[in-house]
């Protein structure tokens, strides 16, 4: 009889029975009983170990005596029946455990020459451990003092005088096959780690371990399973490394004997599992762990068949238990996807996803035109976000017909209805994302296309209005003379240009310049007649014929103004740049030629240099 957590047990009773039979064993725990006067109804479990006459005496005798008790068979034991998968498998690393414990168990002798030669070696001495069938992971245990000492054992006992049969094999058996049972030595002690641990926890009297058990059986199951299909590289770190000593052949031989044994204990665990009278009360245990009540079922008569002590608990008790109250209570948030969209001859999946719901209990169901799918359908099992919330995710695998409705149906506690959310097959959501992208992407690029043709308009407009005012400006400094000369050039072009608007800026009149007029001789006056005397007349002066009317001279061209040579500067520079642009431009290049003849086109490099003032003028 067992007392509180953390107090050892009690022994109600000791009695020693002369027969062993399931009458006999019924017996002595009726006599128990009536002797400390306790209630058949107050008996939670009756734990044996898994002897064929205590399952009959439970079945037959004592099941309908104690209503609320289950047979707990012991599944410590049980587990030990798992691990002989192990000598079992390795016959070689078993026979040479059983030689070890031969040479040195009944000799004191050879323990202290091992101990001498492990100390002149410089290392710790330490005895040999031998495997004992009666105790728990005994053999276990001596493997791993054999992989860790193997080395020394290959030095040691070729020391010893074959005298014995016993050194003569094992001497045989470490020179041929030491590496390779150095591997599958570090196999054994690696991958029964796990199960030692839980046989470790079962024999632990101050922890409870009911609530946990059948999680860590689940874990040990998966661990088995995964190493039915493992490789060379999947092992575990010692024994990868040791693997890649061997040769291929040896390699090959380690990695399928190790398959072997783990899909053996695979099979025999899962037999535990199936065939152990309380594996449906093992999974309703964890009811009784506060750390996982929030994910208990709302209905507590999914738990009184397996419990029937907890008929008398009420709905109301058992909400407030597993901390389902509805104020608490998060609707979750549901996804309808498509994992793969086929054309029909393969079946589509779907994906039904749950986010952000609290308490964890949830139901996921597929309907097909409003009734339930059992087939082809997987669930994932509730997961945590890690801020107190979960999120499920069910897929369903099918074949699209047309005009079918395929909907996710969730039942949650924080919904009175169920959550029905109806598949749109029109278009994938990734699909219809891949265009809104794509949409996008086309709007921004003509957007900036658009940008683009109105700067490149806007700079275009600028650089014309700017030659338009420096063609104005040299055209009003111009003759009457010049004007004509360009308006023939003009004529001679292959395509005109109209003439340019001409400013308002007043032309300046040339200044005539006139002949210089000869000076009048000077006319003398009439003589008077002189009184007869008698000296000779005087010569008469000669009159100079008028002169006639000079040449016309034209005036020379007029000076530039710095605006004007500015203007002229700019203009060569956008002959060469510009001229092939536009027909107007054609105008440019008789223009140049009136002020400067000989000038010759700048290059691009001296236009792109013109200063500032220069462009604005």
């Amino acid at each position: 009889m067992n007392s509180p957590v953390g107090r050892p047990p009690v022994a109600a009773d000791l009695i020693f029975l002369d027969r062993v039979n399931f009458s006999t064993v019924s017996q002595a725990v009726i006599s128990c009983l009536n002797t400390n006067n306790i209630n058949f109804n107050d008996i939670w479990a009756f734990v044996t170990d898994s002897a064929s006459y205590m399952k009959k005496a439970y079945n037959t005798i004592l099941h309908g005596l104690f209503p609320n008790a289950s047979h707990v068979t012991c599944l410590a034991h049980l587990l030990q029946l798992v691990l002989e998968v192990f000598p079992d498998k390795f016959e070689e690393l078993n026979r040479m455990c059983a030689l070890v414990k031969r040479v040195f168990c009944q000799s004191p002798k050879r323990r202290l020459e091992l101990r001498a030669f492990m100390m002149q070696q410089g290392l710790s001495p330490l005895m040999p451990v031998f495997a004992v069938q009666t105790r728990w992971g005994s053999w276990k245990k001596a493997v791993q003092c054999l992989e860790e000492n193997i080395d020394i054992l290959q030095g040691f006992i070729p020391t010893l005088p074959p005298t014995s049969k016993a050194v003569r094999d094992l001497g045989v058996l470490l020179e041929g096959n030491g590496k390779l049972l150095k591997v599958q030595a570090s196999f054994i002690v690696e991958h029964s780690t796990d199960i030692l641990a839980t046989l470790t926890k079962l024999e632990e009297t101050s922890t409870p371990t009911a609530a946990s058990i059948f999680s860590q059986l689940e874990d040990l199951s998966m661990l088995f399973d995964y190493g039915r299909t493992a490789d060379a590289e999947d092992w575990r770190p010692k024994t990868r490394e040791q693997l890649k000593e061997l040769n291929e052949d040896k390699r090959y031989t380690c990695s399928e004997l190790f398959k072997q044994a783990m899909a053996e204990c695979s099979t025999k665990l899962q037999a535990v599992i199936e065939r152990h009278p309380c594996t449906e009360l093992f999974k309703v245990l964890p009811i009784f762990d506060p750390a996982k009540v929030s994910g208990l079922k709302p209905d507590i008569k999914d738990y009184v068949q397996v419990i029937p002590a907890l008929r008398n608990v009420s709905t109301e008790e058992w909400h407030r238990y597993i901390r389902m109250d509805k104020s608490d209570a998060v609707k979750p948030k549901v996804k309808l996807s498509s994992v793969t969209q086929t054309d029909g001859s393969y079946p589509a999946v779907l994906m039904c996803s749950a986010y952000e719901f609290y308490p964890q209990h949830i139901k996921v169901s597929w309907l097909r035109d409003g009734e339930v799918m059992t087939s082809d359908v997987t669930s994932v099992m509730e997961m945590a976000d890690g801020d107190w919330y979960y999120q499920i995710h069910s897929e369903l695998a099918y074949v699209p017909k047309p005009g079918e409705k395929i909907s996710c149906m969730v039942e949650h506690a924080s919904s009175t209805q169920p959550i029905i959310t109806n598949w749109d097959p029109s278009l994938p959501e990734s699909e219809r994302n891949k265009i809104i992208i794509g949409v996008v992407v086309l709007v921004l690029g003509i957007i900036i296309a658009a940008a683009g043709l109105i700067y490149y308009r806007m700079k275009l407009t600028e650089v014309y209005l700017n030659l338009t005012i420096a063609i104005r400006t040299l055209i009003s400094v111009l003759t009457p003379a010049q004007r004509r000369r360009l308006g023939e050039k003009k004529r001679f072009s292959v395509a005109p240009a109209p003439e340019p608007t001409p400013v308002s800026y007043p032309t300046p009149e040339p200044t005539p310049v006139s002949a210089p007029t000869p000076e009048p001789a000077p006319v003398s006056a009439p003589t008077p007649e002189p009184a007869p005397v008698s000296a000779p007349a005087p010569e008469p002066t000669p009159v100079l014929a008028p002169a006639s009317d000079p040449a016309p001279v034209l005036a020379p061209a007029p000076e530039l103004s710095l605006e004007s040579a500015s203007a002229l500067s700019l203009l060569q520079c956008w002959v060469q740049l510009l001229s092939p642009v536009h027909c107007r431009f054609q105008l440019l290049s008789p223009l140049l030629s009136l002020f400067n003849p000989s000038s010759s086109v700048r290059s691009p490099f001296q236009c792109l240099s013109l200063d500032q003032n220069m462009v604005k003028s």
